[in-house]
């Protein structure tokens, strides 16, 4: 769920290795997106949120021939929708008014994510 908002290299830096360009960590995927066959843990994120994540991944150049969004983008697409995948993705970066954010911290971040959907 990281992956679309940093860059491929910052990625390989958080988990000192693709993730997700290895095989048998698919079926892992698949769980997380709801179209494998066991329940994820609440606390990765619902489903849909993890699959309009890969389907993003998907449409992205530098992550679209790595092994599970080559595998599973068209699964989730036909499961939920190409154009609802990409409504949740934006609604999920749109800013709330609310926020926990510590004020300072919010400024210093104001501007730094950029991402085109």
């Amino acid at each position: 769920m990281m992956a679309p908002y940093l860059n491929k290299s910052n990625f390989l830096k958080a988990f000192e290795n693709n993730i997700l360009d290895v095989d048998h960590n698919t079926q892992m995927a698949k769980d997380l997106c709801g179209i494998g066959d066991s329940k994820p843990w609440d606390c990765v994120g619902d489903t849909v949120d993890t699959a309009a994540s890969l389907s993003y991944l998907g449409s992205q150049n530098e992550w679209a021939s790595d092994v599970i969004p080559h595998a599973l983008v068209a699964k989730l697409h036909d499961k939920f929708g190409e154009s609802h995948l990409k409504d949740r993705l934006a609604s999920e970066l749109t800013a709330r008014k609310r926020h926990f954010i510590p004020e300072q911290l919010a400024k210093d971040l104001s501007g730094q994510a950029t991402m085109t959907i």
